[in-house]
Formats: C-alpha cells, structure tokens, sequence
C-alpha cells in the first residue's frame, strides 16, 4: 500500500513539472463562463449535507497565434442525509474556457498542456466557480454553499461534509 502511495505522489509531482514548463511562458488574457446551469432535485433538504465536485478538462493549443485555450467544466452535486441515506438535493454545471497568450511553445508537448490545464486550468477557473455556487444556491432559496480555496492535489471524488455555523446561518465547508 506504502508503494501506490508513493507513486500517486510521484505521478503528481511529474504532471505539475510537465505543467510548469507551461505555466512559467503563459499570461492569463481571459476567462469567460460558457454555461451555468442547476437543478434542484428534492425540496426537503433536513439533516447534514454533503458534496461532490468533479472537474472536467481539454486543452486546445494555437500554435500560430500562441494562444492556448483551457476548458473547464466542473459537475457539482449535494446531497443530503435523510433516514441513514444520502438523497440528492441539487446539481450543479458550470463550464469555463480560459485564455493564454503564451510566448512560445517550443519545445512543449501535448503532456504539458494536459497537465497545465489540469492544474493551472481548474485553478484559475475556482474562483469563479465559488461565486457562482453562492449565488446558485441562493437563488434555489438553500444557505449558501461555499466551496473551500483550491489547493492543488484536492480530493474532488468523495463527499465533502456541508455544515452551517450557529452564530451566521451561513454555509462552512468542512475539507476534513
């Protein structure tokens, strides 16, 4: 077990060297939100709440014009614990593409800008996504959901423990 460990973290550390070599040539020239949609599933939503986040990306270069262009789609769902069960209470999608002017691209591979959009790629895109989780979750007339601060190597597949403080009523995502 110690072994896969140790390769998880070593396969990591390639894919963010392999992104690096993007990341040190690049500028960020925009992001721009292609789609936003939510759904609320059931209308009872008692009891602790939980979510998942699981990221999608693709990575189209320009060589000609030095651009590169990151799309990011992210899958949100919560849910809810009812009667020992978890029962789904709203989905979420949310796609981005990012825009880079990149000063060149020699010497780089399509492994780079896999893993580039990987990691720089849903970083950047983050914070939009948190904004428009908060407003989403608003507008369904549920407490705000606030996703915690990216950090590289999060956990997106398991369910993440939703809680609400006392003093606020507001949403406190609990990373642990």
């Amino acid at each position: 077990m110690a072994k896969k460990k140790n390769t998880q973290k070593s396969t990591k550390a390639t894919e963010f060297d392999l992104a690096i070599k993007v990341s040190d040539r690049v500028e960020l020239e925009s992001i721009r939100q292609l789609e936003g949609v939510f759904r609320l599933e059931d209308l009872n939503s008692e009891g602790k709440k939980y979510f998942t986040v699981v990221p999608e990306t693709k990575v189209k270069v320009d060589k000609k014009n030095n651009k590169i262009f990151c799309f990011v789609g992210f899958s949100i769902n919560t849910f809810f614990e009812h009667k020992q069960e978890q029962k789904k209470l709203a989905c979420f999608e949310s796609r981005y593409v990012l825009v880079y002017n990149i000063k060149s691209v020699e010497g780089l591979t399509a492994k780079n800008f896999d893993a580039f959009v990987k990691f720089n790629g849903v970083f950047n895109a983050w914070p939009y996504l948190r904004e428009f989780m908060q407003t989403s979750t608003s507008r369904l007339s549920l407490p705000p959901l606030i996703l915690p601060t990216y950090r590289y190597g999060m956990e997106f597949s398991k369910p993440t423990l939703s809680t609400t403080t006392k003093k606020t009523g507001r949403k406190k995502i609990s990373t642990t």
